[in-house]
């Protein structure tokens, strides 16, 4: 039998960091493993 590897990523949003802050952002961090592959910022965000 073939050992297969999966490859599965994982999206884990950070935030919305706290609105009193100048500019409040979020963070949606899509990671392999122990491997941030992209991140997706988000600006603005607020309640």
């Amino acid at each position: 039998m073939k050992n297969e590897e999966m490859e599965t990523t994982y999206t884990i949003p950070v935030g919305p960091i706290h609105p009193a802050l100048k500019e409040p952002i979020r963070l949606d961090l899509k990671v392999d493993g122990e491997e941030i592959v992209d991140v997706d910022v988000v600006v603005g965000q607020v309640h």
